[in-house]
């Protein structure tokens, strides 16, 4: 994966999946173009629905949603970093991290403003999402915590979030 303008830290959040690193990024990181199912690759911000398709790969995958015709987001595969990234719009990257935990693997996610114009708009953007609900700190711990839910059900394990010992915070 090539390196990005990683921007402003925004928010950040992490969780405890109890299962071995290579069990968890096996599962995130096996991302394959083509059609999206419930057996397949586990995406972080969304439930999979029928007719979601990945286009591209084997690095950078397109998000294609049931009846439109272009990517609505990108999502980048680092597997020997075990790194996954989602980029959507054009102000914002969320970067997961699977790292070894004495419980299993400690999941980071931090969320980026990647913007490089129109930079102005950002702040504005942010209140309108924080007025919503749909994207702030207990916005991102619940993406988080969500997202290892399924990951934790599909493994057979336990998650929860990270305590501030476990995790700095990012």
């Amino acid at each position: 994966m090539k390196p990005h303008y990683l921007g402003r830290l925004l928010w950040s959040a992490a969780a405890v999946v109890e299962a071995p690193v290579d069990d968890v990024a096996d599962l995130v990181l096996r991302a394959e173009a083509g059609e999206v199912d419930a057996d397949s690759f586990i995406l972080p911000h969304t439930e999979v629905t029928s007719g979601l398709v990945l286009t591209g790969g084997p690095v950078r995958f397109g998000v294609v949603p049931r009846g439109l015709s272009a990517p609505t987001m990108f999502i980048e595969v680092d597997r020997p970093r075990r790194i996954l990234a989602v980029e959507g719009r054009w102000w914002f990257r969320g970067v997961y991290s699977f790292e070894p935990h004495p419980n299993g693997t400690l999941v980071v996610y931090r969320v980026y403003d990647i913007a490089r114009t129109v930079r102005w708009l950002v702040p504005l953007l942010h209140l309108q999402q924080r007025l919503s609900g749909t994207l702030d700190g207990d916005g991102i711990q619940l993406q988080v915590h969500a997202f290892v839910s399924r990951i934790g059900q599909r493994l057979g394990c336990g998650v929860r979030l990270a305590t501030a010992a476990e995790w700095a915070g990012g």
